[in-house]
């Protein structure tokens, strides 16, 4: 694999170079991001770092936060100025902040001024070297290597071009050492470390290998040939990487249990596959049930003494673990024999596979009873891939139990919500005090019989009546019930979304007629990266055909909107390349 050389001796020529910069006889002209620049330049005088100026806005915080981690234990120093000022022509504001600062190492300049024809700003960026045992060119080629999308962020990578510092770590994933993590992540992101990702995938079945980096670099080919191409038969292997605002999702498997394309549905989404970071150890929980144990026995076995489940994977970002244990004693208290679980949709789809019953029938929840237990359970199917939501209800058990749990579709939080709403129909009034026959103070045991006798005799004329009636009120709770499916499936409306498909279908179009127009180019770093943006493409066609709910619809588009920013990209980058200013 490529790698570029380190900034090993970088410090006798910057200290032949130093005086002449002072001098100004290799000082660039003057940029009209002069004022900016020298607030950056003073701002990192002393190390690597990032320099942002106010009203920047394409610095999400996080990416701000990991280039700082990663520059601050790199070798080769990197100094990142992102300003609001034009750059002016050529390498000239690159070479102005590195001459300003004086000390070897890659300066790095991002601008973005307003555009009053446009909703988005102008951007330009320039970079050059200063005293480094690397060039300006060296840095294009790895500028081209991550054009795309899911191929990690320019301003994380360049550390990993320079010293080649991560990648061996990735490369030597192995069954001793199947994790591995960023130091520069865990800073930012503390609960993600090699340890959580070991204790997620302590009961997988076949061979994983997890790698969460900032970013590498080097050639996107040679990177996954380095990391897939000697998974053990059955392994199946992820790395993810920081592009903007989250991690994207490269897989790789060997006649492993699920394909590439199950693997990428499960932790990334539809379309070109993305990970929050705070959702990041849930998505792990999804492709470890997908590798480990039967979930529906786990969660069986966890029922037989907890009267709640909650897949590890499912998450509804609202519902506190302090708010779940209330909730767990309350239900207990409200019908001791009642059990609720809540599981990722997706992940029962791919492991039941045809065995899956109707996830609205009482056959699913029967799959949950604990072994020799007449207990009453519902089981909520949960999606996942967005802002987690309930896809549908299953219960079985005591017939008032059932009907009160067909109303717990639709409620919100995705946890809480159906948790409360079934506490509500269990006659639970939030403290616990069950949902048997009411007793005010002073109640005692003669009224109960007489209460029991009046209601004994009611029921003489009752039940024929409720014989009559009890079919039309069952099918109005679940007319009810598969209307809210409809509609949480189809946030607005099946027209919305099928008026989005075919909004997004001629961006597509007419993204795919750029794409076809562009001539090869000689250079073999550029035709790389236009042959990625083209598998890309190809993919997102294939997205939206699976399409089908206005929040898929979405993603796609948004997809479509990255890849269309990447060919702009790739289209202002010059084939020809350009002088190293400063080396």
């Amino acid at each position: 694999m490529r790698r570029r050389s380190g900034g090993r001796g970088a410090g006798l020529l910057g200290a032949v170079l130093a005086p002449l910069l002072a001098l100004g006889l290799l000082t660039a002209p003057p940029a009209r991001a002069a004022g900016q620049l020298d607030e950056a330049a003073e701002a990192l005088a002393d190390g690597p770092g990032v320099w942002v100026a106010d009203g920047f806005e394409g610095a999400p915080e996080p990416l701000v936060a990991l280039m700082r981690a990663r520059y601050a234990r790199a070798e080769t120093p990197v100094r990142v100025a992102m300003v609001t000022e034009e750059l002016g022509e050529g390498d000239a504001a690159a070479q102005q902040f590195a001459a300003a600062v004086g000390e070897p190492g890659a300066y790095v300049v991002y601008s973005e001024t307003d555009d009053p024809t446009s909703d988005y700003p102008t951007t330009a960026s320039q970079w050059t070297t200063y005293g480094a045992g690397f060039t300006g060119e060296e840095m294009d080629d790895e500028y081209m290597d991550r054009v795309g999308i899911g191929v990690g962020n320019y301003l994380l990578s360049l550390p990993d071009a320079f010293d080649g510092d991560l990648s061996p770590a990735v490369f030597a994933l192995s069954d001793e050492e199947p994790f591995f993590v960023d130091p520069a992540v865990t800073d930012v992101f503390p609960s993600v470390d090699a340890a959580s990702l070991a204790t997620t995938f302590a009961d997988a079945r076949t061979p994983v290998r997890v790698a969460v980096v900032t970013a590498l670099g080097g050639d996107e080919s040679a990177i996954q040939e380095a990391l897939f191409a000697d998974l053990p038969e059955g392994g199946t292997g992820m790395l993810l990487r920081w592009e903007d605002e989250d991690f994207s999702v490269t897989t790789g498997t060997r006649e492993a249990p699920f394909g590439v394309d199950d693997v990428n549905t499960t932790v990334g989404g539809i379309g070109i596959g993305a990970v929050p970071p705070e959702a990041l150890p849930q998505r792990m929980a999804l492709l470890a049930a997908l590798l480990g144990p039967d979930p529906v026995e786990v969660a069986r076995q966890a029922l037989a003494d907890d009267p709640v489940y909650v897949h590890p994977g499912v998450s509804d970002g609202e519902t506190s673990g302090e708010e779940l244990d209330a909730l767990r004693e309350r239900l207990r208290n409200a019908d001791p024999s009642a059990r609720a679980a809540f599981m990722p949709e997706g992940v029962l789809e791919l492991r039941l596979g045809e065995d899956l019953p109707d996830s609205d029938s009482p056959e699913l929840a029967e799959m949950f009873v604990p072994e020799g237990d007449g207990t009453d359970v519902v089981v909520w199917t949960v999606d996942t891939e967005s802002d987690a939501y309930v896809t549908d209800v299953s219960a079985t058990g005591d017939s008032s139990f059932v009907e009160a749990t067909e109303w717990t579709y639709g409620e919100t939080p995705a946890i809480s919500g159906p948790l409360e709403k079934l506490l509500t129909e269990l006659g639970d009034d939030g403290g616990g005090s069950g949902s048997g026959l009411p007793g005010a103070a002073g109640d005692t045991g003669q009224l109960r019989i007489y209460l029991l006798v009046v209601l004994g005799m009611g029921a003489v004329w009752l039940v024929p009546l409720l014989a009559a009636n009890s079919t039309r009120r069952r099918r109005r709770i679940r007319a009810t019930a598969k209307w809210r499916r409809r509609l949480a499936r189809l946030p607005a409306n099946q027209a919305r979304a099928d008026v989005a498909a075919v909004a997004v279908w001629r961006d597509l179009v007419a993204l795919g007629d750029d794409l076809a127009r562009v001539a090869t180019p000689q250079n073999p770093t550029r035709l790389r990266a236009l042959q990625r943006l083209r598998s890309e493409y190809e993919r997102m066609l294939t997205a939206h055909d699976e399409a089908m709910t206005w929040h898929e619809v979405a993603v796609v588009r948004a997809d479509a909107e990255r890849l269309r920013r990447a060919l702009t990209v790739w289209l202002r980058t010059a084939d020809a390349r350009r002088p190293t200013p400063v080396a």
